[in-house]
C-alpha cells in the first residue's frame, strides 16, 4: 500500500485523488490518500524539515538559467543523505508525540532531542517511541469517542 499525505490544498481535489487511484488500481496498486489537518505545518514532513532542507542545498548551488534551477534540484534531491531524511521524520515522530500529548491541539513546542550529539555518539535512534502518556491519552479518546457513537446510536 503506498500512503500519500497531501496538504488539503484545493489542487489536491477528491476527482483526482480518485483518478489517480483507479490509475493505479489497474496497474495492481493500492495507493491511499491521508490529508494533513488544516493549519498543522508539523505535521506534514515536508513542510516541518524536507523542502527547507532541500532548499538551502540548492541556494548553495550556482544557477543562471531556469535548466541550471531544475539540474540543481534534481541532482540536490539525488544527493540527500539519508542521514537528512532520518532526522527529519524523529522530528516528524517527536512533534506527533507532542500533539497526542497536548490533546491534538498545536499548544505544543517543536522537541529539541539532541540528534546532533546522538548522532556523534553514533546512537541516533531510526524512529522514536509513542509516548506512553500519549498512548494513554489516544485510548481515552477513543473509548469516550465509541461511547458517544454507542449513545448516540441509542437515542
Amino acid at each position: 500500500m503506498i500512503r500519500i499525505q497531501q496538504d488539503n490544498a484545493p489542487v489536491h481535489s477528491a476527482a483526482a485523488d480518485q483518478a489517480i487511484i483507479a490509475k493505479a488500481k489497474e496497474m495492481g496498486l493500492t495507493i491511499r490518500p491521508y490529508y494533513q489537518p488544516a493549519n498543522s505545518p508539523d505535521t506534514n514532513i515536508q513542510d516541518l524539515a524536507f523542502f527547507a532542507s532541500l532548499q538551502a542545498d540548492i541556494r548553495k548551488v550556482q544557477k543562471k538559467t531556469m535548466g541550471d534551477l531544475i539540474k540543481a534540484v534534481e541532482e540536490c534531491y539525488e544527493e540527500y543523505p539519508a542521514t537528512k531524511l532520518n532526522r527529519a521524520f524523529l522530528s516528524l515522530q517527536a512533534c506527533l508525540n507532542e500533539i497526542m500529548l497536548c490533546g491534538g491541539g498545536n499548544g505544543y513546542k517543536i522537541p529539541h532531542l539532541g540528534k546532533d550529539r546522538l548522532e556523534q555518539m553514533d546512537q541516533l535512534p531510526v524512529s522514536l517511541q509513542v509516548d506512553p502518556a500519549a498512548q494513554y491519552w489516544v485510548a481515552q479518546l477513543s473509548d469516550s469517542s465509541s461511547d458517544a457513537e454507542n449513545n448516540e446510536n441509542l437515542i
